[in-house]
């Protein structure tokens, strides 16, 4: 609704067009608040896109290096074992095995266990190929 005119008609419109120029520089003032906030927005959404980036190429070495020192761990593991496996081999004088244990005392407790240790002595050597 247009406000009456007050005599003459020009204090109204005078306070109308100054009404309107406060609303303006009020709206000028919001949209310059906005383009900073938008600013700060964007600067944040970039920083986030790159720290994402960041940890998705960090997890994916953390993925790499660990597949590799897995497999190094179970490679040692095995070499270990293989050593054991030797070392064991080495302990028992083959000489002794092919004679089937003669020369020693005749106890059937010694041919028992000279049963066990060839049988032991066998099932190594088949186990290391």
């Amino acid at each position: 609704e247009p406000k009456e005119e007050e005599e003459g008609g020009a204090p109204c419109a005078e306070e109308e067009l100054s009404d309107l120029r406060s609303k303006c520089e009020a709206l000028e003032a919001t949209v310059a608040k906005m383009g900073g906030e938008n600013a700060d927005y964007k600067d944040k959404l970039i920083r986030t896109l790159a720290d994402m980036e960041n940890l998705r190429e960090r997890t994916a070495r953390q993925v790499e290096n660990s597949q590799k020192f897995a497999v190094q761990g179970f490679v040692k593991d095995l070499l270990d074992v293989s050593d054991n496996f030797e070392r064991a081999l080495a302990a028992v004088d083959v000489d002794y095995l092919k004679s089937g244990g003669e020369g020693e005392a005749e106890a059937k407790a010694e041919g028992k266990a000279f049963g066990f240790l060839k049988s032991l002595h066998e099932g190594i050597e088949m186990t290391e190929k």
